[in-house]
């Protein structure tokens, strides 16, 4: 009986098991395109999300530029004190919204330097769940004298600078009217800018002369205002690549320090601002250092500020080290001296970012705490802030008919 030799099964690895190759290639190609196409879903609903919170944001800043008008047209002419009151809660609420989408999207400030922050700009309240202590800080910020006060001096990475600052200021409560921010005339074409003239933070962009003697009046009679904090770039730009070869180009001709990531310091606005507040009484300098991941849209991307209201599934963790000075070591009676020292300030945090991308360490990242909003605060201004709108918009709708002649409401 004669057996017939036949070929051995056909397996997978031969590759002749009918269509099943060619079936499970097709299938990876069907999952590449379905997944290709859900991260573009996915893209576009975060974007939109992304536009919908800025015009969120936007609205916000409106609602509080439009009121703080009012309160500047009735009362500053009047009682400049009840002004004043009505300034540091409006621009508390302009911020609101930004520091609402920032506790969102899962942007955070990881915070170095052995509780300078704590001593100099306030102490933030215990975190478990407590309205008594949101309340003390509106009586804080309501009384005169009781808020901390400061000049404030920080490297300019981005315009986000100012945002990711918010909610971590916010924690020591101090994103309120109660602040000078030296403000670009550019950002005078927006809400922000504004809110900012009309709380009489001085408009820049107008050439060195102009600017500095703007400096010098916004700090005149700065405790008389309700004042009690003063923030400075003396950096003078956003830190980018052109601007930092023509820091490099200044450097080299008058044998100044080469700066790799930050750019030389313009010292006119420090001097005069710093000189006039140390005679009024101030006596404490905090010095910020700012770093941005570079895994970070917003490392190399300055003028990106709409992915700070993108959603971050995992937190992202902005560094930021905290020193401070007595207003009494910087040597104001010689403008020279005082260019010194800045330039000197500016050397180390060049120093403290080299040692943060080149090694993730140093200074911004040993002994790190995160230090942000609390929700409660956060919801304690939202209702505080409801209220105030809706008393105002009704108030101003009353009037408004008993002028066009329709009575009462």
């Amino acid at each position: 009986m004669s057996t017939s030799l036949s070929a051995p099964p056909p397996t997978r690895e031969s590759g002749h098991v009918g269509s099943r190759p060619n079936s499970t290639s097709q299938e990876k190609k069907e999952g590449s395109k379905r997944s290709y196409a859900k991260e573009v879903s996915d893209s576009l609903w975060v974007d939109a999300l992304a536009y919908l919170l800025a015009i969120v944001i936007l609205l916000n800043f409106w609602s509080a530029a439009f009121l703080e008008l009012v309160m500047y047209v009735v009362f500053y002419p009047l009682c400049p004190s009840i002004w004043y009151v009505t300034r540091i809660l409006g621009v508390r609420f302009g911020w609101l919204f930004p520091m609402l989408c920032l506790k969102w999207s899962n942007v955070r400030i990881r915070m170095t330097g052995k509780g300078a922050a704590a001593t100099s700009l306030g102490a933030i309240p215990p975190s478990p769940f407590s309205f008594s202590s949101s309340w003390q800080r509106y009586r804080d910020l309501l009384t005169p004298g009781k808020l901390p006060r400061a000049l404030i001096m920080i490297n300019h990475l981005s315009w986000a600078d100012t945002f990711v600052l918010s909610p971590w200021l916010h924690a020591h409560n101090s994103v309120n009217g109660d602040t000078c921010w030296p403000m670009w005339k550019g950002f005078m074409q927006m809400p922000l800018g504004w809110i900012a003239y009309m709380s009489e933070c001085p408009v820049l962009g107008y050439g060195k002369e102009v600017d500095l003697k703007t400096i010098h009046r916004s700090v005149t009679r700065f405790f008389e205002r309700r004042m009690t904090k003063f923030f400075l770039f003396p950096e003078g730009a956003v830190f980018r690549e052109e601007m930092r070869s023509k820091s490099h180009q200044y450097a080299t001709a008058n044998k100044l320090p080469l700066l790799d990531h930050c750019l030389l310091p313009k010292h006119g606005a420090f001097y005069r601002a710093g000189k006039e507040l140390h005679r009024q009484g101030m006596t404490t300098l905090v010095d910020l250092t700012l770093a941005y991941p570079p895994a970070s849209s917003l490392y190399d991307a300055p003028f990106n500020v709409l992915d700070l209201v993108k959603r971050h599934a995992k937190p992202l963790y902005l560094p930021l080290h905290v020193r401070t000075f007595a207003m009494s070591e910087v040597p104001w009676d010689e403008e020279g001296k005082v260019q010194d020292w800045l330039n000197q300030r500016f050397m180390e945090k060049d120093k403290m970012l080299e040692e943060y991308y080149q090694n993730n360490g140093g200074a911004l990242v040993e002994g790190a705490v995160e230090e942000g909003s609390r929700w409660q605060d956060l919801l304690m201004d939202l209702c505080v802030w409801i209220v105030l709108q809706a008393v105002m918009y009704g108030a101003l709708l009353y009037l408004g008919r008993r002028m066009l002649g329709y009575g009462p409401v």
